[in-house]
This record gives structure tokens, sequence and C-alpha cells, in this order.
């Protein structure tokens, strides 16, 4: 395995990632004379065709056979989190899954903005 490769997987496993994902959000928000942590936020996703090498991948309502991102971020567009999954996973469930992981990483969260792909059923 190449050390660039190694790289990857390691910083994906212990967060280095998101740790420098939050950095940078933070301080781009400060930049712009926002507070440092978000209060308000928007949550979409979108269906990819993929191949099956990478991963899991199924059909989405608009029949698209690959994968779908969860997309959270802030109101300025600067990403909180993303999710991949299986394209035949409703919004809602890859949302539940998406917030269940990452909530508590957003203290001062109290509105998350959705479209209407998101009703619950």
């Amino acid at each position: 395995m190449s050390s660039v490769r190694y790289s990857f997987d390691k910083w994906n496993r212990d967060g280095t990632f998101i740790k420098i994902n939050d950095t940078l959000r933070k301080l781009a928000r400060q930049a712009l004379n926002r507070d440092p942590e978000p209060s308000i936020s928007v949550l979409d996703s979108q269906s990819v065709t993929t191949t099956a090498a990478g991963g899991e991948r199924g059909y989405d309502e608009k029949r698209i056979n690959g994968r779908k991102r969860q997309c959270w971020v802030d109101t300025n567009g600067f990403l909180l989190r993303v999710l991949v999954h299986p394209a035949d996973i409703s919004d809602t469930e890859g949302t539940e899954w998406l917030l269940a992981a990452y909530h508590q990483s957003f203290p001062r969260m109290h509105e998350i903005r959705v479209d209407e792909g998101y009703k619950q059923g």
C-alpha cells in the first residue's frame, strides 16, 4: 500500500479530515464576522450514477443506479458533514443516520432547513 493511501485511510479513520474541515469553516465564518459555530443549516441530497467499484449502490426514486450524498451545510454553504450511501436509501433515512452520528458536533444548531423530498411518510 502506498504511503499516500495509508495516510488517507488513517486520517479518515481518526477524524483528521473532519478536524481540518471544522477548523477551516470556523476561520472562514469568523472572517465573515459570523459566530464560528452555525445555528441554522441546510440539508440536501444528490444521487450520482456509479459503478459497483468503491461501495454499495442502489436505485433511487428517479431510477438512478448509484450512491447518494447527504450534504449538510451552514447558511454560507460551508460543509458541516456529508454522508454517502446507496441511492435506494431515502432522504429521510439518510438524514437520520447523518444527524444521529453528528448532531452533537453542533451545539448551537437549532434549525435545519430541508426541501419537500424530506417529508415523513
